[in-house]
This record gives C-alpha cells, structure tokens and sequence, in this order.
C-alpha cells in the first residue's frame, strides 16, 4: 500500500529523470540495513515493484530500521552519485526522514 503522497519504485525508476531533485515518499521492506558509513545508515528497500529488472533502491538516513520492517521514507532523488570506493549509484534517495 502506497503511502499518502507516496510513489511505488517502478514509478520511481521509470520517472527517474523528471525525479532528480524532488523529495518523494516510498513505502517498502527494509531488504539490508547498513549502519554509520560515511556518518549515515544505509538502507535497502524493496516494495515488490520493479522497472527494467529494477526492483530495489538505496536509501541513506540517520534513522534506525530493522530488516523485514516495512517503513515509509521521505528523501530526495539523486541521479549519478559516484561516492568514490567503487560506490557508484544511478539513482539514490538521499536524507531520508521516517513518515509516521
């Protein structure tokens, strides 16, 4: 179930470049919790949508999830970010906040 406001990651994914920039709200499975790299929590997260083999975004957050959990996110698209190390990201939500 979409969140009020909220896209499904096929709309995401499809729509990317109309995106870039914007603040949108997702609603999915926390599929990897990565904790405090780069100051920030790394999240994977899966709403059992995809588009072109797609079904899986990264999203960074100061907030504390749990894998399994189902949460809804708010951050904003970035296209292209290449962090250095090899992590390299065509797509990335970035400063994410938990939506009651």
């Amino acid at each position: 179930t979409l969140a009020k406001g909220g896209i499904s990651l096929h709309d995401l994914f499809s729509g990317r470049d109309k995106l870039a920039g914007k603040t949108i709200i997702l609603t999915g499975k926390v599929v990897k919790f990565m904790p405090e790299i780069m100051n920030k929590n790394w999240i994977h997260l899966q709403d059992g949508t995809s588009f072109s083999g797609l079904n899986d975004i990264t999203i960074t957050t100061l907030a504390k999830v749990k894998v399994d959990e189902i949460v809804t996110l708010k951050g904003t698209v970035v296209l292209n970010k290449d962090l250095g190390s090899g992590y390299k990201y065509n797509i990335l939500i970035e400063d994410a906040v938990l939506v009651k």
